[in-house]
């Protein structure tokens, strides 16, 4: 079986990248130990410079994973207990004494999310902060709900436990990460990206559009330890192999972070229902973003992993991390189809403002370099990519950097987006 994967998991991730929809690097871990790794798109236009299997980047929120492990690698060792209260470090924080470290984990403190934030994106993103400073910012902030009776996701929650395992460690987050998670598991291409270190083959975050551009830039200090890691696909099928094998943490521990079950959020992973092969499974997993990369990793049933970094704003991770999962659970799925060699017809793909009257919207437009659409992606934020048709179906166009469909079919634009969600859009 093996070979046979891991043959289909090539081919098919190849077909991705002819089809220009594969912007970073795509990696599967067999539970045979066996690893799939296919690279595409550019880590640095400006530069000339393309993603290759071992280049670098942010991942965002994946980050959590390993700030859960370094709290449960105190738990371990005897130093913290999960019930203990938040008190007993933060006094003085909202919520203090009915907050645990099991909640702060799981996302049920009800603590506020300081990314969500009104200053976040306009300037606290873009400035320098020591941990002190998020800590002080965040205490200011007016709690989502009270302690343990809903999950609500928070970032300072895990800003939280980052500066707890410092104090408990006796070490600065960053230095501990690198002796006691990096080096010990052969993770030599993830670091703490503070912004400041040359990270070696680093990507650069992009902004599809017409034409592309660089990200927004951001302060890589205001992540510190909840979304401020940088790392290859290859460390994170590690990672996961790691955590899975009782290498990074005791079984019993690692089993908190991957034993999912019922729950929303375990410790570090979310718990989200697939279905593999007929089997509908529930798996852990977590998306994470920062300015201009979007990453992606799951474990598979049975052992093993899929990760899938871009650094392409907007690129369907998720999409592609649950194709990969299907393959590998024996599912036969057909290969993306190469981009077509002509523009569509503007007397088919009117230029224009589609709708579907219930908050959809989609935009084609034309410039000197040929036809676009424009759509909305996460927290509403519009990309730009262009489209391609064939001699053979003038009406169907494909977008060269996405795997989605356009059907033009008597003035009605059909819309199948790169979650395989059709909707039907009318021109305004």
């Amino acid at each position: 079986m093996g070979m046979n994967t891991a043959a289909a998991l090539q081919t098919y991730l190849r077909s991705w990248n002819t089809a220009g929809c594969l912007h970073g690097v795509a990696a599967v871990s067999l539970a045979d130990g066996e690893r799939v790794a296919v690279a595409g798109g550019m880590a640095d236009p400006g530069l000339g410079v393309a993603n290759e299997k071992d280049t670098v980047f942010r991942i965002g929120s994946l980050s959590k994973s390993f700030t859960a492990a370094a709290l449960l690698q105190q738990v371990a060792q005897g130093r913290l207990e999960l019930s203990d209260s938040l008190e007993r470090f933060f006094p003085d924080f909202p919520n203090a004494a009915g907050i645990s470290l099991h909640q702060l984990l799981n996302h049920s403190a009800g603590t506020a999310n300081f990314t969500s934030a009104a200053e976040y994106w306009p300037t606290r993103m873009r400035l320098a902060h020591r941990p002190q400073e998020l800590l002080d910012w965040a205490h200011a902030l007016p709690p989502a709900c009270p302690p343990g009776i809903a999950h609500a996701y928070s970032n300072t929650g895990y800003l939280l436990l980052a500066a707890i395992v410092e104090r408990v460690a006796d070490q600065d987050f960053a230095s501990y990460r690198q002796q006691y998670l990096f080096r010990p598991l052969g993770l030599e291409r993830t670091y703490v990206d503070d912004g400041r270190v040359i990270l070696p083959q680093a990507a650069r975050g992009l902004h599809p559009g017409a034409p592309w551009r660089y990200a927004e830039p951001m302060d890589m200090s205001v992540a510190w330890g909840v979304y401020d890691l940088a790392s290859s696909a290859g460390d994170l099928c590690r990672w996961l192999e790691a955590l899975q094998r009782g290498e990074a943490l005791p079984a019993r521990l690692a089993a908190l972070m991957l034993d999912v079950g019922a729950l929303e959020y375990a410790y570090g992973f979310y718990g989200e229902d697939w279905t593999l092969a007929g089997r509908r499974q529930r798996l852990a997993q977590h998306f994470g973003d920062v300015n201009g990369f979007f990453a992606f990793m799951s474990v598979l049933p049975g052992g093993g992993g899929v990760v899938a970094l871009t650094n392409a704003f907007g690129s369907p991770v998720e999409r592609l991390g649950r194709d990969l999962a299907r393959i590998a659970s024996g599912e036969t799925l057909e290969a993306l189809p190469p981009p077509g060699r002509q523009q569509p017809d503007e007397q088919l793909f009117v230029p224009g403002r589609y709708e579907n009257g219930e908050g959809a919207w989609l935009e084609l437009f034309y410039n000197e370099h040929g036809c676009y659409a424009r759509s909305p992606r996460r927290y509403d934020l519009p990309i730009a990519y262009p489209l391609t048709v064939t001699a053979q179906t003038p009406q169907l166009a494909r977008a060269a950097v996405l795997p989605e469909t356009l059907l033009i079919e008597e003035g009605t634009l059909q819309w199948c987006d790169a979650e395989g969600v059709t909707r039907r859009l009318r021109r305004q």
